[in-house]
């Protein structure tokens, strides 16, 4: 029997070694600590390429959300930003300036027709309207159904008729009509039925009548004035008139021939405190004012003054009381003696409360 050899142990010695260690790996008992390597992830390259895509689509942290600045101090809007709507709701204002809530606020001076389009859409102005020295020939304001303040068209060129406002009902305070060429009627404002103070129809060349305004039933301010019409053939569009709270001014019309119109008012100047006067003045066409039939109270003056063609007064044969001064004066065809018949029937009843002056009439015919 042979005895084994030390150099033939060694080899055997390292490979059992070799061995222990490879089964040791296998079963997931390491050799060495590896805290550092679970706390220290080194990315795959699949991690690496997913993150610089996520980079790439989140915004860069110093810019802003609505757009990136250019050369000219714009933005370009991204494609996040909220586009303007086709119809903006109502909280909000359009482009135009007009609040699409159709309440329109504040005072509006309009000069040009380019600036109408931006009221289209208001059905109520808080305030004012003032259409003042446009060239036009026609407006539309189809929704604006109610004034706050007052609605002043002034020095207008062109504008035939008021038909852009056929929709308006109410006037917070004035409505004057003055200065305008080329204005024939006042088609348009037939849903008014009151003026809540003055009512103002002035300086109007080409204004035949006011027909316009057959529904309007009570001018309740100070004064209502129409003068200085000289195309104006009728009052007749004040047919539905019944109270004028304050001075009634019919003056400087030269083809006007009656007042006929007027007929259903009953007192002039009841509500005003400073402004109460009946005032016929310098209308050189007028024959007769019969229309005033059921007037029977003046509160201020009563003057019938300049009226070249004026033959008749009659219509004033049921008045029983003047306030204050009573004026009959140069009418040149007017007799005098109708004149006095008229201050003595007001005596006889309420009386005149002021001076009483009557001059420079016909004082040829005879009232027999």
């Amino acid at each position: 029997m042979f005895q084994r050899s030390p150099i033939l142990l060694q080899p055997l010695l390292l490979a059992l070694g070799l061995w222990a260690v490879a089964s040791c790996s296998s079963t997931g008992e390491a050799p060495h600590d590896n805290t550092r390597a679970d706390r220290e992830h080194t990315p795959t390259d699949e991690e690496t390429s997913e993150d610089s895509t996520r980079e790439q689509d989140s915004p860069d942290d110093g810019a802003e959300e609505t757009g990136s600045d250019q050369g000219d101090g714009e933005t370009t809007p991204t494609d996040t930003e909220p586009t303007e709507p086709d119809n903006p709701p109502d909280s909000e204002d359009s482009d135009d300036g007009v609040e699409v809530n159709e309440t329109c606020e504040g005072y509006f001076l309009i000069a040009s027709a380019h600036e109408l389009p931006a009221l289209a859409h208001c059905k109520t102005i808080t305030g004012s309207l003032t259409l003042n020295g446009l060239v036009i020939d026609s407006l539309s304001l189809p929704e604006l159904q109610s004034i706050g303040g007052s609605l002043f068209i002034h020095e207008t060129v062109g504008l035939p008729s008021l038909e852009g406002f056929s929709n308006l009902e109410s006037i917070g305070e004035h409505l004057k009509i003055t200065n305008n060429v080329g204005l024939i009627n006042l088609n348009g404002l037939e849903k008014l039925q009151a003026i809540s103070n003055q009512l103002y129809i002035a300086g109007n060349p080409d204004l035949t009548n006011v027909d316009g305004l057959r529904f309007v039933r009570e001018v309740q301010g100070s004064i209502m004035r129409v003068s200085s019409n000289p195309s104006l053939e009728s009052l007749g569009g004040f047919e539905s008139l019944t109270q004028i709270g304050g001075a009634l001014e019919i003056v400087d019309n030269d083809i006007l021939q009656n007042l006929d119109g007027l007929h259903n008012i009953t007192a002039i100047g009841q509500t005003s405190l400073d402004n109460r006067n009946l005032e016929i003045g310098h209308n050189d066409g007028l024959l007769n004012i019969d229309a005033l039939e059921n007037l029977d109270k003046i509160y201020g003056d009563l003057r019938v003054v300049e009226n070249g063609d004026l033959i008749s007064i009659e219509g004033l044969g049921n008045i029983i009381e003047v306030g204050q001064d009573l004026v009959v004066r140069n009418n040149t065809w007017l007799p005098t003696c109708k004149a006095e018949e008229l201050r003595e029937q007001i005596e006889a009843s309420g009386g005149v409360g002021g001076d009483t002056t009557i001059e420079g009439n016909d004082d040829a015919p005879t009232c027999d």
